[in-house]
């Protein structure tokens, strides 16, 4: 028998050793084969078929873990219809795969702050290392978690046992913790590049790519049109929220990373574009989106009647406007909440108009519920259309509405009433009705605009047309929240990066996620184990004394109190999820986990032993586990059942504490997925065990 054969992959030709598997002479030659179920010094299983492949001459395809090579061969890995076999084997494992690769609060946050690992932290009173572990990925946690919508917190799976847990307080908890302790503690920056990136605004999209450009090294000069940095997070949140020696804090220690900001710069009038695309290798736009809409009806230029994003402005810069004794605030989001408020605090009776109900507005639930805590009125339904100024006051004709069919928002169309008109007279007017962008900085440039005035940008890589300018924030998706003006500055600083290190543009990598479904599609199971406990309540100033200061009203968690609420988080997401092989094809082949619909394996947890975790909803039938406990001399696992509805268990309905150690470290290593893990794993990244009542 010859000792070697002559085989041809993907076109190419070898010699290999006759004996081996397609698999393993694929791999000598330098080729990448996926495959789950195969595991060195085991024979062969052949269960998961992600490794098949095309050979020719042959019925099908073949898996390349259990196949011999023979003479004259010709072997296809990277064909078109052998990956799709692959992916349809992948596509069929997830289909049965009960499991989060993340959980569904930082799938849910725009940050994407690893939550579980923080929470986890703080009830070890790691308070610093938490507050890092948030600055992975958004380098803001006090400032955000004051003034954060907690998109986490409508996902929080601790909902199906009581209520979420107060995730943003949390992060403002382990922030104002690092403070007391001299903080912020930052990274320190990358190894110099030499590369120099210039970023319009320092607000905070620019604020965090600067960030994460000088973690990766390179020079960042930040050019502010404004005497200090911050942004609409400065500019537009008032004190009682976001104190202001707070987000100075914050602002400086990025600022301090070695990041140059040149103050009092209008880019177009101080400096062209043009100008700071030549002194740099790069240019990122962060110019927030700081232009007021336009209240179109009749009289709106009538004294006393201002934009909020003036009025708050005023206030950020120490003012504390003549409001009169009545104001009424036209509009339903966050800045008209913040007007309200502050005027509520300037001594006014306020009224807020708003022309759909209370379901459609688009200000935080939260911020709504804190203004009518403080006596603002709510007139919904309602919508100006004129407005006469007389004795110094003014006076609003308005229109009562119903609700037609929704609109392009989602939201249903405001639709006037005949003859519903009435009159509200007052002293002020703050119109908060929406903010735009902007656009005169790309004058005499080649950017192209949108209709909206904004840059035209890839929305995952975050490029524009010219080279080497990328675009972030509420510059380029109009006004939105502060989290993902964040998140843009992390994601354009990923690929700037790109662009700088000569690489390809591809912006941060998008994970496959494995879910366990909707909130309320989980299964009961998951919740069996854990006690209802009481959600830590955030103390507050009275509202006797909120409402006559702008001093901060949420006055924090106490040590007690954000101990015991980080123990509350459930420890969702998987232990196993940076170095899940399953995850890692899933991700490389695109795969939809909800391709094949069908029967689903339902949720069972071993958690009584010391050793190892047994969650066989997140098994796969590999066997790997099985095998090497056979080979040390261990049967405590085994495949119980038959058909679909074969698992992985302990033999007899054994606990797996029942069954002793041997082998147990080397099964959980071997695991593909997180079946069978690491208990270690579980005590380090979770709060506690999924299982375990606490």
């Amino acid at each position: 028998m010859a000792s070697t054969v002559k085989i041809r992959i993907d076109g190419r030709d070898f010699n290999v050793d006759a004996g081996l598997t397609v698999l393993k002479a694929a791999e000598k030659q330098g080729f990448r084969i996926p495959t789950l179920c195969s595991c060195k010094d085991l024979a062969p299983f052949s269960s998961c078929f992600v490794c098949l492949v095309e050979v020719r001459g042959a019925k099908g395809f073949v898996p390349a873990c259990s196949t011999l090579v023979s003479d004259g061969m010709d072997i296809s890995i990277e064909s078109a219809v052998a990956r799709r076999a692959r992916k349809t084997a992948l596509e069929l494992l997830v289909s049965d795969h009960l499991g989060d690769c993340e959980a569904p609060c930082v799938s849910a946050c725009p940050s994407r702050v690893p939550i579980r690992d923080f929470l986890a932290l703080a009830a070890k009173g790691e308070y610093i290392k938490a507050a890092q572990k948030i600055r992975e990925t958004m380098p803001f946690p006090g400032s955000l978690g004051r003034v954060c919508p907690r998109f986490c917190e409508k996902e929080c799976r601790r909902t199906r046992v009581d209520e979420a847990v107060s995730i943003c307080y949390m992060k403002r908890f382990v922030s104002d913790m690092e403070i007391k302790a001299g903080g912020p503690f930052m990274p320190a920056p990358g190894s110099p590049t030499g590369k120099s990136v210039g970023i319009i605004g320092a607000g905070p999209a620019g604020l965090s790519a600067a960030y994460f450009l000088r973690l990766q090294g390179h020079d960042v000069t930040i050019y502010e049109r404004q005497k200090d940095a911050g942004g609409m997070m400065k500019w537009g949140i008032p004190d009682y929220r976001l104190p202001p020696d707070i987000l100075a804090k914050e602002c400086g220690a990025i600022i301090g990373m070695g990041v140059e900001v040149k103050y009092g710069v209008n880019v177009g009038k101080d400096i062209m574009f043009d100008e700071i695309s030549k002194k740099h290798d790069a240019v990122f736009l962060a110019i927030g989106a700081q232009k007021t809409s336009d209240m179109p009806i009749e009289g709106r230029t009538s004294r006393g009647v201002v934009s909020g994003v003036e009025f708050l402005d005023a206030i950020a810069k120490g003012g504390r406007p003549e409001v009169g004794d009545k104001v009424i605030v036209v509009g339903g989001g966050n800045t008209a909440m913040d007007a309200a408020r502050c005027s509520v605090r300037l001594g006014a009776e306020v009224v807020i108009v708003y022309r759909r109900s209370e379901k459609e507005m688009p200000a935080n639930a939260f911020e709504v519920e804190e203004a009518k805590h403080e006596g603002v009125k709510f007139e919904l339904l309602s919508v100006p259309v004129k407005v006469r100024e007389e004795g110094g006051r003014l006076y609003f004709t308005c229109l009562r509405m119903g609700l037609g069919a929704p609109d392009a928002s989602g939201r249903r169309r405001p639709v006037p009433i005949d003859g519903s008109d009435f009159i509200i007279e007052a002293d002020t007017c703050i119109t908060a009705i929406g903010q735009q962008v902007d656009g005169s900085i790309a004058d005499n440039t080649s950017l192209k605009l949108t209709k909206w005035g904004t840059p035209e940008y890839d929305i995952h890589t975050m490029q524009t047309c010219l080279p080497g300018v990328f675009v972030g924030g509420d510059g380029a998706t109009g006004a939105d929240v502060a989290v993902r003006a964040v998140d843009a500055g992390r994601r354009a600083a990923c690929s700037i990066g790109q662009f700088l290190r000569g690489e390809k543009v591809t912006g941060e990598a998008v994970k496959f996620n494995s879910s366990m479904g909707p909130l309320d599609k989980v299964p009961a199971e998951v919740f069996a184990g854990f006690l209802k406990q009481q959600v830590t309540r955030m103390p507050m100033l009275v509202a006797e004394k909120r409402t006559k200061t702008f001093e901060e009203v949420e006055t924090g968690f106490t040590v007690d109190g954000g101990g015991h609420e980080a123990k509350r988080c459930l420890g969702c997401g998987c232990v196993e999820a940076d170095d899940c092989k399953l995850r890692e094809y899933c991700t490389e082949y695109a795969v939809d986990q909800n391709r094949y619909a069908g029967k689903r394996r339902g949720y069972e947890n071993d958690s009584t032993h010391p050793i190892a975790v047994l969650e066989s909803g997140k098994c796969i039938n590999c066997g790997i586990c099985v095998r090497l406990l056979e080979e040390d001399g261990s049967h405590s696992l085994g495949f119980i059942g038959r058909g679909f509805d074969t698992r992985i268990k302990p033999p007899f309905e054994k606990l797996l504490s029942e069954t002793g150690t041997a082998g147990l470290s080397f099964a959980s290593d071997a695991c593909p997925t997180a079946g069978i893990a690491d208990r270690k794993k579980y005590e380090t990244k979770h709060v506690g065990i999924p299982g375990v009542s606490k």
